[in-house]
């Protein structure tokens, strides 16, 4: 791993140097200066004044004498001196965005190398694991695994045919070629089944988009006379446009959250004020709350431009960065051609810590991802209140009353005031004479983000009482939060055939009996084969937990095989099925994966 800095390329201070130096320069080339003594004066002054407004605007103010005209030489140099900083800054900024550039490139290429470092030690990790019970088990029973998190345990010189492709713990066939279906396509949210007046709170999903309540808190300033200075977390962005789980950037990210504060704040020094947001006149939602069943829930559904034929699916996830704050599940996708049921890709073997998925080629038009988050992180909440304006009768009383500290923002009445809206948002609410909806539309990978500093203007623009102070308070809070930076959708074709060969485990003692255990996808184009001398011979074997042939199917490879020490003229051309026979105890063994799919689906499976 480099751990050289990223170089600052600023020129600001050269730049500036410059232009003082240069302005002497022309004062010599034009005969301002006519002695050696003028000369090192003015070269001083370029130096003094250099040091002097180093990181300043080069731009020196001149003002009109009263009464007199202003000069024409001050306004020009002041032209020119606005001139080069103008410059100056438009160098500095796309330095700046450069460096930025770099900088998050340079963090991307970290990130990816210490998450490899990280899979090496979880998988050291988990060989620790197994080892501590094998010794509690008192070595009769020995554990070897493979997660596939790298290619550590892979022996590619065994391999004599096409090697199969690692990738993230899935192991498949080589990949031809590959095509994302999904840049085209939009999205929405689907809050399944609701009541008139939860609006866009249902069934399969329960919350809200973005992050418009997350706050930190910095220490304030003495010309703010504020002992603390509250901002947003979502104050440029609040990642609640979701279109952007389809543009592919990994700088992006949507976040669908609750949150919740403690019921005595919300009463006691909320005054239940403030805790909803505004659907359409005096209809209102509350936001603070907790899930129902404690998860929070999050139907996402995306529709394709045309029919396609597809069969892997990533989810790359956005975790906080905060303390305890654990990634969401990807509890289900659903694919559909857009008239037929939709059905699952999942399979019985999934995991909570799986995010890409391959499946057998399926028609798509639309696909429908459900997310669960049972988790929640402990987190700062804003929360936006209004307060009445103290009445002030007796000028010099009440200046006598604040300074012996008898009056005190705390002590003024707390009142209604504007809410944010839903369609603040991104939500659309239709309202008729008779009903109210509010619904989630459709959105493109390049759609429009909302920021909390807009937002809160929006507001405050509405707050029309100039009886009325707009205020933002810190509680002490907790965030259920679903993050998510894209939804990739592909159509890859495979090679016909893949081959994978680990290498050798090594055992203290003499193994008797072998069985293995997996966990598969299509399990009817995998075999599994098992070597007791180097990859000499080669036995198939069959996972324990895949189910028995059929009498009418081709008989299954034994479970489980038991090994057999005999003298050499002992040994049988063909050992009874389950059974291996050898002429010395054995104390290592290979594996060996074969893959095949089938040749009709034209490589996409």
């Amino acid at each position: 791993m480099s751990n050289e800095p990223i170089k600052n390329n600023s020129q600001m201070l050269y730049l500036q140097a410059r232009f003082q130096f240069e302005q002497a320069k022309a004062k010599f080339d034009d005969g301002t200066i006519k002695s050696d003594t003028k000369l090192i004066q003015t070269v001083f002054k370029a130096f003094q004044d250099f040091f002097v407004s180093a990181g300043q605007p080069m731009m020196i103010p001149r003002y009109a004498v009263d009464g007199g005209p202003p000069w024409s030489a001050d306004f020009n140099n002041m032209m020119g001196e606005i001139k080069q900083d103008m410059d100056l800054l438009f160098q500095e900024v796309d330095i700046i965005g450069r460096a930025l550039y770099a900088d998050f490139n340079h963090n991307v290429v970290q990130q990816s190398m210490l998450q490899a470092e990280f899979d090496q030690i979880a998988d050291k990790l988990k060989d620790l694991e197994l080892l501590s019970s094998n010794l509690n088990v008192n070595g009769q029973i020995v554990f070897c695994r493979n997660d596939f998190a790298n290619n550590d345990k892979i022996d590619f010189d065994r391999i004599s045919g096409t090697p199969a492709h690692i990738e993230n713990g899935t192991v498949t066939l080589g990949q031809t070629s590959q095509s994302s279906v999904g840049k085209e396509a939009t999205i929405t949210i689907v809050p399944g089944n609701k009541t008139y007046k939860n609006f866009i709170i249902g069934s399969e999903s329960n919350g809200f988009p973005g992050n418009n309540h997350e706050i930190t808190v910095s220490p304030g300033s003495s010309l703010t006379n504020n002992d603390y200075t509250y901002r947003f977390v979502g104050e440029k962005n609040n990642h609640g446009a979701y279109g952007v789980v389809l543009d592919g950037d990994a700088n992006t990210w949507f976040e669908y959250e609750l949150v919740n504060v403690r019921e005595q704040d919300k009463q006691a020094v909320a005054k239940n004020l403030g805790w909803d947001y505004q659907v359409n006149g005096n209809q209102t939602l509350r936001f603070a709350r907790d899930p129902d069943g404690g998860v929070l829930k999050l139907n996402l559904q995306v529709i394709l431009a045309e029919e396609s034929l597809i069969n892997q699916i990533n989810v790359n996830m956005y975790t906080p960065p905060n303390h305890g704050a654990k990634t969401a599940i990807v509890k289900d996708i659903l694919v559909s051609d857009g008239t037929s049921a939709p059905l699952s890709v999942m399979t019985s073997a999934k995991l909570d810590s799986d995010y890409t998925f391959h499946f057998s080629p399926r028609t798509a038009k639309v696909i429908t991802i459900l997310f669960e988050q049972p988790e929640k992180y402990f987190t700062d909440i804003g929360h936006i209140y209004y307060e009445a304006k103290r009445q002030i009768e007796n000028g010099p009383d009440y200046v006598f009353d604040t300074i012996n500290k008898e009056y005190s923002p705390t002590h003024l009445p707390r009142v209604e005031g504007p809410q944010i809206a839903l369609q603040d948002l991104g939500v659309q609410v239709k309202a008729t004479p008779t009903s109210v909806d509010a619904t989630y539309g459709p959105q493109t990978p390049d759609g429009t983000t909302q920021s909390m500093e807009n937002i809160i203007s929006n507001v405050q623009y509405s707050l029309n009482d100039e009886n009325i102070e707009m205020g933002i308070e810190r509680f002490e809070g907790w965030r259920y939060c679903i993050g998510i930076r894209d939804i990739e959708i592909f159509s890859t074709e495979y090679e016909a055939t893949g081959e994978i060969v680990t290498e050798p485990y090594y055992f203290e003692q003499p193994l008797e009996k072998i069985t293995l255990d997996v966990r598969e996808e299509m399990p009817q184009y995998i075999k599994y084969q098992v070597s007791i001398d180097d990859g000499a011979t080669w036995h198939d074997i069959t996972p324990m937990g895949r189910q028995m042939a059929s009498s009418s199917d081709e008989a299954m490879a034994p479970k489980i095989y038991t090994i057999q020490q005999v003298e050499k003229q002992s040994q049988q051309a063909n050992p009874r099925p389950g059974y291996l026979e050898t002429e010395y105890p054995v104390y290592s063994i290979r594996m060996r994966m074969l893959f095949e799919r089938p040749a009709e689906t034209g490589g996409e499976a």
